[in-house]
């Protein structure tokens, strides 16, 4: 009774229900051999990997909002054939006054693995854990064109019972960002973060880092547009050969034509580390991707394009050094409230003129994914619907023991008022 009054003050109060039933499905086939000492052979057989999992869910949201004030409550509990876990989220606004905003939220998930049913229990990671992100956030609109966030949050992650990999850690991040618009199509934004992990008893595991990024952006009468983003990252651990610079870089051109679009990309990244072992080594890696995107009709889209990436140590030759070309094609497919499906493929094959055969070995991909959400059903009483999703990458390797395929399958049916 009392909320109510309060909502009848304040603000206008909601409430919201979403349920459904899903499944998912993944496997991996490969090839295992080993060695029979008593018939002096190698023997090889097929290897088929799989975990399923059934689940349900039951959603209830509750939002509060006036003028100035917005709350939002959200939980959401998961039960399934392997664990039960709930997640509550919380989210406040408040409008301080017309250039101020002060935002608020918290973020909490707590996982625990059942084993009701063993002969399901087809994976070996059972680790019961709780997580929990906290965040406040101030935005100050400066002027009509630049706006500056400034952020804090504490994330802490805890298992029931951890160990030297899954281990519970505290991190806190800070960060202060703008966003200035130097003219109708033209934006400048820039930001600085700070990081600090600790990880309690795994005193190696604790670290610092720094982070600064900027960006711009600028779209020219005619249709074309330019972007470049640089990051600028120094994380410090106890140990030096974990300890390590990045550089993230980001350009991109693009040019809008009656019916088609063309889009240049390349994302580069070098990482030097402070002490280079076998494992961390000093590197480059480079994307390159030319996108063609065609509308054929208001509600399809189709692109594609090829793509080139490489991977190069900085000091030497690396066994982990490659090259890869792929073409991907891809699809868009939409009917407004009712139908959504996308399809991309990506073909291709990577090499590595170094590679050591006991670890890697080039390869020839196909990596398929497809998206799918339809509404079954759609009335004042509620929605009723249909969401699927299929990933697939299989890998052919010139020594067929070494091919590999990784699928993943999900299906899900929700019913939400």
């Amino acid at each position: 009774m009392s909320l109510v009054l309060v909502a009848t003050i304040v603000g206008t109060l909601s409430f919201g229900s979403e349920f459904g039933l899903g499944a998912d499905y993944s496997s991996q086939a490969y090839k295992t051999g080993n060695y029979d000492t008593l018939n002096w052979e190698w023997e090889e057989e097929d290897t088929l990997d799989i975990e399923t999992e059934g689940r349900g869910f039951w959603v209830l949201d509750m939002n509060l909002s006036s003028a100035r004030t917005t709350l939002d409550a959200t939980n959401t509990l998961n039960l399934s054939t392997r664990s039960v876990r709930d997640q509550l989220s919380l989210r406040f606004e408040q409008q301080l006054s017309p250039a101020v905003e002060l935002k608020a939220s918290n973020d909490a998930e707590f996982r625990l693995y059942h084993g009701l049913f063993p002969k399901l229990a087809d994976t070996a990671y059972t680790k019961d854990y709780l997580n929990n992100v906290a965040r406040l956030e101030v935005r100050l609109d400066a002027t009509e064109n630049l706006y500056v966030n400034i952020s804090d949050g504490v994330e802490l992650f805890k298992y029931a019972r951890p160990d030297s990999f899954s281990y519970d850690y505290l991190i806190n991040r800070v960060s202060v960002d703008a966003c200035q618009e130097l003219g109708l199509l033209t934006s400048l934004d820039a930001e600085y973060g700070w990081s600090h992990r600790r990880a309690w008893v795994q005193d190696g595991r604790n670290y610092n880092e720094h982070n600064l990024r900027a960006g711009i952006d600028h779209y020219f009468e005619s249709g074309f547009c330019l972007a470049g983003a640089n990051d600028l990252t120094r994380r410090q651990y106890p140990g030096a050969e974990y300890s390590f610079w990045e550089e993230n870089f980001t350009l991109s051109a693009g040019h809008d034509f009656t019916g088609l679009s063309l889009e240049l990309e390349e994302d580069g990244r070098w990482t030097w580390y402070d002490s280079t072992t076998e494992v961390y080594t000093d590197l480059f890696e480079n994307s390159i991707q030319l996108t063609a995107e065609v509308q054929p009709r208001s509600e399809m889209f189709i692109r594609f394009g090829p793509q080139y990436s490489i991977g190069l140590s900085l000091a030497r030759s690396h066994d982990d050094d490659f090259r890869e070309w792929s073409l991907v094609f891809g699809l868009d497919f939409f009917r407004l409230d009712r139908f959504w499906v996308s399809l991309e493929d990506r073909v291709g094959r990577r090499n590595y003129p170094y590679a050591d055969s006991t670890f890697q070995s080039s390869y020839a991909f196909n990596e398929l994914s497809l998206f799918l959400n339809w509404t079954v059903l759609s009335g004042s009483a509620g929605d009723l619907e249909l969401e699927g999703m299929v990933s697939i990458a299989p890998e052919w390797h010139a020594d067929k023991s070494e091919n590999f395929t990784f699928g993943v399958y999900s299906l899900e049916l929700k019913y939400g008022l």
